[in-house]
């Protein structure tokens, strides 16, 4: 265990930082994006080398012009902390080496030992310089440890690096499996969080145009709902373990009229794809070798195109063999595996499933019995309706 002292000293030096990186559209008057979801970097250096060579893979194989890099979810192994610091270095030594900038939306912490949310965004900021546009919500207006310290706004600018383009939001889910006491799924972006974007987005002087991009690490309700109801292209490979309260988020979004895409991590084995309710929900793919999770492992590209006054945006998968999935419309329901049922409760197994303490089971620590996950009946049926897809 790390003491106190060493964790206090790692915050003064660190929590100053913050980028003055200015992101903008290339020549093309676009912006590549590189997704990847839980990493895991741990001790195993065999999974370690093939995730480094995997990336340097994808990045080549997209032409080395990735204007960002998004690290969703578990960039290393929250139990390692012992060897955290170290195993961060190896994870973002690519993106340093290559220049990329990068930013972590933050995963899973360990508030019981060493790996509170406080040093794993200060171990962030202490080895990701200059490229690393991950900074405390310090920075924001609010409490930080509320906001989430990783939530934030990054805009993205023209070529001229002076005329908005579009945002990237990032918004802090936190880390774990808990929101304001409901552990009936993930912890979530808090209701502090919620009132942040809204005023940010209030405040944008730019004219309204929905060509902003959201990150965040566990995907909301809304992903639940859109594939028990409507329609998805990729993979339904799990339930949908998404944040145990709806705070507020998605109804957000829409308000503001600025977010096109939100994208999420968190289950390994979904990557899907689809529209609900105006807005793109999408999950990158999972991108480490360690943790759970059978899909081939890759990452989600997004590229955003601003030729104003008209914005659009191009997604695939690109997995580790090399191989583009577009996801079109020729596989409009998703694949889903033999024990994937329709969900109306995030992790769905919520209740019907208890360890020997009578703590909930969530499919993530089912191993050899996930034929035989139960699922709740939905109490409510929404009629479907009409979609439009990118």
């Amino acid at each position: 265990m790390k003491s106190q002292s060493i964790l206090t000293l790692l915050l003064v030096t660190t929590v100053s930082f913050k980028s003055t990186k200015v992101l903008k559209l290339d020549s093309k008057d676009s912006f590549k994006m590189l997704v990847l979801s839980d990493l895991y970097i741990d001790n195993n250096a065999d999974a370690n080398q093939a995730v480094d060579d995997m990336i340097k893979q994808i990045v080549k194989d997209e032409g080395y012009d990735i204007s960002l890099a998004v690290l969703l979810g578990d960039t290393v192994n929250p139990d390692y902390e012992d060897s955290y610091t170290s195993r961060f270095g190896e994870a973002i030594d690519i993106f340093k080496n290559y220049s990329i900038p990068w930013v972590s939306v933050g995963g899973e912490d360990k508030p019981d030992n060493a790996v509170t949310r406080e040093y794993m965004i200060s171990r962030d900021q202490f080895l990701g310089q200059p490229d690393d546009l991950s900074f405390s919500a310090k920075y924001q207006n609010g409490n930080a440890s509320k906001i989430g310290l990783y939530t934030q706004k990054i805009p993205i600018y023209q070529k001229d690096g002076q005329s908005l383009a579009f945002n990237i939001w990032i918004l802090d889910s936190l880390g774990g499996y808990d929101c304001y006491g409901n552990k009936q799924g993930k912890s979530c972006i808090s209701n502090e969080a919620i009132d942040w974007f809204k005023q940010e987005t209030f405040n944008i002087q730019s004219k309204s145009l929905q060509s902003d991009i959201l990150f965040t690490t566990y995907p909301l309700e809304e992903f639940m709902i859109m594939t028990t109801h409507y329609s998805a292209q990729g993979t339904c490979g799990q339930q949908v373990c998404c944040q145990a309260e709806n705070t507020g988020l998605f109804k957000a979004a829409i308000d503001s009229k600025r977010i096109n895409w939100i994208i999420a991590g968190g289950d390994s084995d979904n990557d899907y794809k689809g529209t609900y309710q105006g807005i793109n929900l999408a999950y990158a793919r999972k991108s480490g070798q360690g943790g759970n999770g059978q899909l081939k492992r890759g990452a989600r590209i997004v590229k955003a195109n601003v030729q104003n006054p008209i914005f659009w945006t191009s997604t695939y998968i690109r997995d580790i063999d090399g191989n583009i999935i577009t996801q079109d419309k020729s596989n409009d329901t998703c694949a889903r595996a033999n024990f994937v049922a329709d969900q109306s409760v995030c992790c769905s197994i919520y209740g019907e499933k208890t360890d020997g303490n009578g703590g909930n089971i969530f499919y993530d620590d089912l191993k050899d019995n996930e034929e035989d996950i139960i699922i709740i009946p939905a109490k409510i049926k929404v009629k479907p309706k009409e979609q439009n897809h990118l």
